[in-house]
């Protein structure tokens, strides 16, 4: 079984200056893999700034506790900070650039050597780079949109060497 619940706030301070605070609650339930069980709470905020109607940034910050009640050796925090530019430079092409940068601290599992047999000493810690662009465009009843985005990982756990790569994903859109 799983629960979520989500509570977002949108105040408009300024006719440029907006705000959004989201707090998400999930919880997962194996009846057959108790050390799956996840409790995790996230709490998000984001300023939208729109100094002009073509042109838009959103600066995030998301903080992820996630405890495997269980198996605490999985449980992690992570922090997320992201930067979105959105601008439309006619009416029927706008460009959205991203950037969010992610670092997951494990609660109690350390990092490993190469072979996996040494602890290190150090708090296993994950790190992800995650960079996007698109381009929208519009007609009179469809829409077009194309884009992709990369992911870079890297941990500081060495004998998992799978925590460390780089994903690339295209995608495109049409909307009629």
């Amino acid at each position: 079984t799983q629960e979520d619940a989500t509570v977002t706030i949108r105040p408009r301070i300024t006719s440029w200056l907006r705000g959004e605070l989201t707090y998400e609650a999930l919880h997962t339930h194996y009846a057959d893999l108790r050390d799956a069980n996840l409790w995790m709470n996230t709490l998000g905020t984001t300023v939208q700034l729109q100094p002009h109607k073509r042109f838009q940034v959103d600066l995030g910050y998301e903080y992820t506790i996630a405890n495997f009640p269980f198996d605490t050796s999985n449980s992690f925090f992570d922090h997320s900070t992201s930067v979105k530019v959105s601008f439309a430079q006619t009416r029927w092409l706008t460009q959205q650039t991203g950037w969010t940068y992610l670092t997951r601290e494990y609660d109690t599992r350390n990092a490993r050597d190469g072979d996996g047999t040494n602890l290190l000493g150090m708090v296993r810690e994950d790190r992800r780079h995650t960079v996007s662009h698109d381009l929208r465009f519009r007609f009179a009843n469809t829409s077009l949109r194309v884009g992709g985005q990369t992911y870079w990982n890297a941990s500081n756990d060495a004998f998992l060497d799978f925590y460390d790569w780089q994903d690339y994903q295209l995608r495109g859109v049409v909307s009629h």
